[in-house]
């Protein structure tokens, strides 16, 4: 199965303007692009809602967009981090 990587931008649709976010990388393997898109972004649902990260996020599920997908090979796989956040307030 081919494994692909996503760059993945979150905003919390509890304050305005796209405001507060986040951006995340993350690889996925899958038959297609889109299972494997979709497995990512329920994972990071999952993350920000009851995960390790629902503390800091503290939010309703964010809205989230991928802004970049590619398809990738097994050593870059291993090679690219598939954990972390990083997170953004614009409004301080």
């Amino acid at each position: 199965m081919p494994f692909y990587k996503f760059l993945v931008r979150g905003i919390d649709v509890r304050v305005p303007g796209g405001q507060r976010g986040f951006h995340a990388a993350r690889s996925a393997f899958g038959p297609d692009k889109e299972t494997a898109r979709a497995k990512v972004l329920a994972y990071l649902e999952r993350e920000l809602t009851t995960g390790r990260s629902a503390k800091k996020w503290d939010s309703d599920p964010p809205q989230m967009e991928v802004k970049e997908s590619d398809l990738i090979l097994l050593h870059e796989l291993f090679s690219m981090p598939n954990t972390g956040f990083i997170f953004f307030d614009e409004r301080y």
